[in-house]
């Protein structure tokens, strides 16, 4: 996943550098050489130009769904934390007209816009009911949603595969390995994941306790990749 949008410290931009086609052949060219895939683009100027009252907001993310084209990227991960939370009804409201307005660019272009927020599975689906486009979607935050005290085994379950576009795994608290002293329940999200038939992409956003991130990173893969493991055999028992 690549960040996009943050200016050098001090400046300002008037386009995402990465709209730049030489820039994107280098991250295209660096992709194939590293052999690791680009899953998505997160939108991280949001942080700075959020779009439920920024005009600027709905510019960077028209501007990012060709980029996303260019890229082969089919997700573009919308985030909308602190001052540009959307906690309250009418932001949600704003929110999903400007994904109505936006979203016909993205379906020609064959991109999924995915919020990912502090608000339930149940508010993130009003949104994408309101703004009447399939390409709306939730990118679903466990790490996030847990925090908030939602169920998050539950909301999974209830959206179901066709509702979330992509996932962030990490632990609450966040400075916790995964599965290490937090209080999400892995392996239930793991069978809940598979119950609905979930296909797509999930990123670890995790901590480095150790300051060590090649350790720390390989810990928790193997940790998920364990579950996963567990979770298919049992698949295949089941099925014999």
């Amino acid at each position: 996943q690549i960040s996009i949008g943050h200016a050098p410290r001090g400046e300002t931009i008037t386009s995402l550098p990465l709209s730049s086609p030489a820039l994107q052949k280098q991250y295209l060219d660096e992709a194939k050489k590293q052999g690791v895939a680009i899953t998505s683009l997160c939108l991280e100027i949001m942080h700075v130009n959020g779009l439920k009252s920024d005009p600027l907001g709905e510019k960077w993310l028209a501007e990012c769904i060709p980029i996303a084209k260019a890229l082969g990227v089919k997700v573009i991960l919308i985030p909308f934390f602190g001052k540009w939370a959307i906690k309250q009804q009418a932001e949600q409201d704003r929110v999903a007209d400007i994904m109505r307005n936006v979203a016909p660019a993205a379906e020609k272009l064959g991109v999924i816009l995915g919020l990912e927020n502090t608000i339930s599975a149940k508010e993130n689906v009003a949104i994408m009911e309101r703004s009447k486009s399939a390409t709306v979607k939730t990118y679903y935050d466990v790490g996030n949603s847990s925090k908030e005290g939602y169920n998050v085994v539950e909301e999974i379950r209830w959206l179901g595969k066709n509702r979330i576009c992509e996932m962030h795994l990490k632990e609450t608290p966040w400075e916790k390995y995964l599965g290490e002293g937090g209080i999400i329940n892995f392996p239930a999200v793991i069978d809940a994941l598979a119950d609905i038939g979930f296909d797509q992409w999930a990123q670890l956003e995790t901590s480095c306790p150790s300051k060590n991130i090649a350790a720390d990173f390989t810990r928790n893969k193997q940790f998920v990749e364990t579950l996963i493991g567990k979770r298919n055999r049992l698949g295949s028992a089941a099925k014999a």
